[in-house]
């Protein structure tokens, strides 16, 4: 029996906490999206971070190897917070925002019909969520199914990047950076504008 689907009361109270404290990894899909809102080229859109400046339990396949090593794609911040939080606290790109945004701070288990089998809440910061009727668990198992089919299919395009990376290492050859990264991604010139890789 499923476990947790009161949840799916949960009303976002638009404190903007999740946009201060956290970093927002990014799939290829978000970028696209972010890309196309904004008009800004992917590589500012990204920061990289090592695996020890992020939590990436259960998910080691979003290690991305670039020159400077294995780095994860997250949202580009600016002064630590968001770069697209408004001064109202609202989000500037919400229509366009990266799926981890819209399926936070909610985590379910699926089955194979895209059925909630157990639904929590990620506790990373405080979220002063209000429980409210009615239920949106049609939406919330549309937002979790959709981060899943777009980080498998992220992990998909990361781990044939990773196995081109691989056999470059192999044969001495330099290594690609973020901007051949998007390049083969996205089958167009990356521009050289590159936030935040260390």
């Amino acid at each position: 029996m499923a476990s947790g689907l009161h949840l799916a009361r949960l009303r976002c109270t638009g404190c903007g906490e999740c946009c201060r404290n956290l970093r927002v990894p990014l799939t290829f899909s978000d970028l696209a999206r972010l890309s196309a809102a904004t008009g800004q080229p992917p590589t500012r859109l990204v920061s990289w971070a090592s695996a020890h400046e992020v939590d990436i339990a259960g998910e080691p396949s979003s290690l991305i190897w670039l020159p400077e090593g294995p780095r994860v794609m997250l949202l580009a911040q600016r002064a630590g917070v968001c770069q697209f939080l408004e001064p109202d606290d609202r989000c500037g790109v919400h229509t366009s925002r990266p799926t981890a945004c819209r399926a936070y701070p909610l985590s379910a288990t699926l089955g194979p019909r895209n059925g909630i089998r157990r639904l929590r809440v990620l506790t990373a910061v405080d979220c002063p969520y209000q429980l409210a009727e009615p239920s949106l668990l049609r939406t919330v198992r549309r937002d979790q199914a959709l981060l899943r089919d777009e980080l498998r299919h992220h992990h998909q395009l990361v781990a044939r990047f990773n196995r081109a990376q691989a056999r470059r290492r192999r044969f001495k050859h330099r290594l690609a950076g973020p901007e051949e990264l998007f390049a083969q991604i996205f089958g167009a010139p990356a521009r050289s504008e590159h936030v935040g890789a260390r």
